[in-house]
């Protein structure tokens, strides 16, 4: 057994812990259980406020998620929308990769590393797999390898695994020129959380996330929205303005919290009211930029 915080960054061993453990409880709440066991009535009610603040987000964001795609679908279905953005420009194109010899630890090292939930497994410049956060904890606890309560993982015996024994050989996959709206339905059908994409060449050029789909309607939307191209859909943008309206200069985490969105997101939006001298933002030396109405 060997502590887990000797052998990387207090960081990463801190984010890679509770993302173990948030890992876990999401997969609990949808039935795929580490154990038979039943949790009485009496256990919920003494769950902290710490665990329930790590649900919020997952299931926000899943919530989020749903609530696009049903909008847009019946939207694309009854012609009142059209959306135009493709996979290539929302994907994440600098892809970490894993090789089907590796072991679990050094797969659990690169998501830890680069907070990432999944992997595409490469064999001679192939794609030949994929393996996820979800799949190394269900082999972790199967086997005994997690000790949370002692913040320990039996690290000689994730590398006694290989990343081929575990990993999904059925990929789905999605290309580069599909819009992102394909991408979702593809998600939904399938149950997956992320989408290696190809090329012509069937080469592995990136990967596209639920959150990235949801970055990229909501952009599209804002676009069409201020053009007057669009107005059958309300996002966060309204609120936001609202907000800053009301309460003055306002950092990009404060409302991130409030609207519930990433703080990646927020500050894009901002950037797309300046340009149309709608919203300024404010860079400090110290803490995060701030939104302010425009004067």
């Amino acid at each position: 057994m060997i502590n887990l915080r000797s052998k990387i960054g207090n960081g990463i061993h801190r984010e890679m812990m509770k993302r173990l453990k948030d890992m876990k409880q999401r997969l609990k709440k949808r039935g795929e259980h580490f154990s038979k066991e039943k949790t009485s009535k009496k256990e919920d009610t003494k769950k902290t406020k710490e665990e329930k603040k790590s649900k919020e987000k997952p299931e926000s964001q899943e919530k989020k998620m749903k609530e696009i795609h049903e909008t847009v679908k019946d939207g694309l279905k009854d012609g009142i929308i059209k959306v135009d953005t493709t996979v290539e420009e929302v994907m994440t194109k600098d892809v970490k990769t894993v090789k089907p010899e590796d072991n679990l630890r050094n797969a659990l090292d690169v998501l830890s590393e680069y907070m990432i939930t999944g992997i595409p497994v490469i064999k001679d410049n192939k794609l030949v797999g994929i393996i996820s956060e979800a799949d190394i904890i269900k082999v972790m606890d199967v086997r005994k390898i997690l000790d949370a309560k002692k913040d320990e993982i039996k690290l000689s015996e994730l590398e006694r695994i290989k990343v081929n024994d575990i990993m999904a050989k059925d990929v789905i996959i999605v290309s580069e020129k599909e819009l992102i709206t394909d991408a979702s339905e593809l998600m939904y059908k399938y149950h997956v959380n992320r989408l290696p994409v190809l090329d012509d060449k069937k080469k592995l050029i990136g990967i596209v996330t639920k959150e990235d789909i949801i970055r990229g309607i909501t952009k599209e939307f804002f676009e069409k929205s201020m053009k007057g191209e669009m107005s059958v859909i309300k996002t966060d943008i309204d609120k936001l303005i609202s907000i800053v309206e009301r309460k003055g200069p306002i950092s990009i985490l404060a409302l991130s919290k409030e609207l519930n969105v990433d703080p990646e997101q927020i500050e894009e939006w901002g950037k797309i009211l300046e340009e149309r001298e709608m919203i300024e933002i404010e860079y400090h030396a110290i803490g995060p930029p701030k939104l302010r109405r425009k004067k």
